[in-house]
């Protein structure tokens, strides 16, 4: 560029004449090797604002007072008069007030804003408790509690015989056995046969549970609610696993020792042997396990 043309550019502008300061700003941010970028960062614009104000397209900008405090601060970037690059703009409205606030630049990034991102771990926590608290109620291992069966009503009676048996036979002499065998043979009633076809017409009693073959246990339960109750032999073989529901009952015999698991024990009614069983210090967290022997 001649110094004549940079002469004319500088000169203020006479009467009637439009100042448009835009190009002479895009020459000497360029004669300084500075970018839109650059400037923009700056003066705090958008690149697309700073280019509006070199194409003199100011409709795109705020408002005139705007645009004049724009070229201000850009020509004292560039270390150009700001009076002579704003004085002689012929802008609309020029005394006019700004009322509208300067808008974002949409060029400028914004951090995206997180919203939610506790409810993931929220939702995974919860499982985790719903896990921990399902395998503690059913897989975790029972407690070692041996509770002693209560003998059979018949042994005592058997032993206590066998006991009078012995002591008698111990009683008599040798020589007097035989005639002793013969006199409680002779002693015994004879019971008449029955008749063909006859047959008894005792009912049999309702409710009650069949005599325990020998080295057997029975667990009677009665469910006031429903009740996931499951009973092993002493060879961990499953007797009742199930989900009983309120107002039934359940028997279970088996050889003991025999590994209970009670949930809802607070409803549920026990009895070992035909004993009432306490379920209360054997249950926590409503389930209650223990080892019967």
């Amino acid at each position: 560029m001649s110094d004549t043309g940079a002469e004319d550019q500088a000169a203020p502008a006479g009467p009637g004449t439009v100042t448009r300061p835009g190009r002479m700003l895009a020459e000497a941010r360029m004669a300084k090797g500075l970018t839109l970028a650059e400037v923009a960062a700056q003066l705090k614009l958008s690149p697309s604002q700073v280019a509006a104000l070199e194409a003199d397209d100011y409709g795109s900008l705020p408002g005139p007072v705007f645009v004049r405090g724009f070229i201000r601060n850009y020509a004292r970037l560039l270390e150009q008069d700001p009076e002579q690059l704003s004085g002689g703009l012929d802008l609309p409205n020029a005394s006019a007030p700004a009322t509208a606030a300067l808008p974002l630049s949409r060029d400028i990034p914004f951090p995206p804003r997180k919203t939610g991102s506790w409810r993931p771990y929220a939702a995974v926590l919860l499982v985790a408790v719903l896990l921990a608290t399902a395998y503690e109620i059913f897989y975790a291992e029972p407690p070692e509690v041996l509770v002693s069966a209560p003998p059979s009503p018949a042994a005592p009676a058997e032993r206590l015989a066998e006991s009078v048996n012995a002591g008698r036979t111990a009683e008599l002499p040798a020589g007097t056995a035989g005639a002793a065998d013969v006199a409680t043979n002779s002693a015994t009633p004879e019971t008449p046969a029955a008749e063909p076809g006859a047959r008894d017409e005792r009912p049999e009693p309702q409710g009650q549970a069949a005599p325990l073959a020998a080295g057997m246990a029975e667990v009677h339960f009665v469910f006031d609610a429903a009740s996931w109750v499951e009973v092993r032999d002493r060879g961990e073989r499953i007797l009742l696993s199930q989900l009983n529901a309120a107002g039934t009952e359940q028997r279970v015999t088996g050889r003991p020792p025999l590994s209970v698991v009670v949930g809802n024990a607070k409803d549920v009614q026990m009895t070992y042997n035909g004993k009432p069983f306490d379920l209360a210090p054997h249950t926590r967290v409503e389930v209650a396990r223990f080892v019967l022997e």
